[in-house]
């Protein structure tokens, strides 16, 4: 009698229509041109710091800011590992703290996992790595993925099984408040912000 119940909970689970608003290719291509825009301004921040970390050296050591500058531009593959590693960093401490990178936030969605709870922080950080991937050939890649999916999931998404969804159509109990979003945000830029000095601090240790 309880195993009949139990398939009885079962199906009428999953006979309940699916309400999320799934989002799709161009609205997260808006998003995601915001959380770029964010991570070109800490880039451009980072840069002036690193300068005056150089001139600064300079004067205390005696170590020439143009050798530095130099050294920095024969090292471009240190400052290329270093700024993707902080955007895969970001998005993955964002969504996973809050669900919202600041595009998401203010285009209103939210990552969730496949079963409408919060995203975790692995299936956060997998998704992140694997944009790398959906973003081949300016995004086609990834909308040819979302295209031929109800849920509008990218590779990404169906490799570590989350979806986005506008916030207003998610469970409120997936959702997180606000101030745990500012939280989540000063803690993710101030890892890629770190991240994108370490090129300037490593020449000046050396």
């Amino acid at each position: 009698m309880d195993l009949m119940t139990l398939d009885l909970a079962k199906e009428v689970h999953e006979a309940e229509p699916d309400t999320a608003e799934y989002v799709g290719f161009w609205p997260r291509v808006g998003a995601r041109a915001v959380d770029l825009a964010l991570h070109y301004l800490l880039t451009f921040l980072a840069a002036i710091s690193g300068g005056l970390l150089f001139v600064l050296a300079e004067r205390f050591t005696g170590r020439s800011a143009q050798d530095a500058i130099q050294q920095l531009r024969n090292g471009k593959f240190l400052l290329i590992v270093c700024g993707t590693v902080g955007m895969v960093l970001y998005g993955s401490l964002c969504e996973s703290i809050h669900g919202s990178t600041l595009g998401k936030r203010l285009m209103g969605f939210v990552v969730l996992h496949e079963s409408k709870r919060a995203c975790g922080f692995w299936a956060a950080l997998g998704r992140q790595w694997a944009f790398l991937v959906d973003s081949l050939l300016c995004g086609l890649v990834g909308g040819y993925a979302m295209s031929g999916n109800l849920r509008e999931q990218r590779y990404g998404d169906r490799w570590c099984r989350t979806v986005v969804v506008r916030r207003k159509s998610a469970p409120p109990n997936a959702l997180r408040s606000d101030l745990r979003f500012f939280g989540a945000l000063f803690l993710a830029g101030a890892v890629d912000g770190l991240l994108l000095m370490l090129p300037y601090c490593w020449i000046v240790a050396g």
